[in-house]
């Protein structure tokens, strides 16, 4: 789906832009070459949906089950020495999400890519506002 020129999100734009930031780095990470990432929206009545897909190796149920832990990597140490990577990114996307009212869903095939979705309520019951 075409994102309409219109949308707007009412959300806290350092913590939108920081959870999106991390899902694409992680998309792009974790995609085999040549390296293709999508990024959709859809909506419903009551919710935003910002969904990031990769053409990756995919996740296996365990590590589906981990990633939104402290420190966890999920090809082991191998993406963590080529990239840098602590395993902080998605367990901070995942509370900035919770802070907004939202959640982060993951859904994955083995060899098929994996898709993280976004999902953020239109109606916000929490705006945050800046210091000072």
């Amino acid at each position: 789906m075409k994102i309409p020129p219109e949308l707007t999100i009412e959300s806290d734009v350092d913590f939108f832009f920081g959870i999106l930031s991390e899902l694409c780095s992680n998309a792009v990470h974790y995609s085999s070459p040549p390296r293709r990432i999508g990024i959709s929206y859809h909506d419903d009545e009551q919710y935003h949906y910002v969904s990031v897909k990769d053409n990756g190796p995919g996740m296996t149920d365990e590590v589906m089950q981990s990633i939104f832990r402290p420190f966890f990597i999920g090809d082991g140490f191998k993406a963590s020495r080529k990239y840098g990577r602590m395993g902080l990114g998605l367990p901070i996307a995942k509370r900035l999400a919770n802070i907004l009212g939202g959640e982060i869903r993951v859904s994955s095939e083995n060899t098929q890519g994996s898709t993280v979705t976004l999902v953020l309520p239109k109606n916000p019951s929490c705006i945050l506002e800046p210091f000072g």
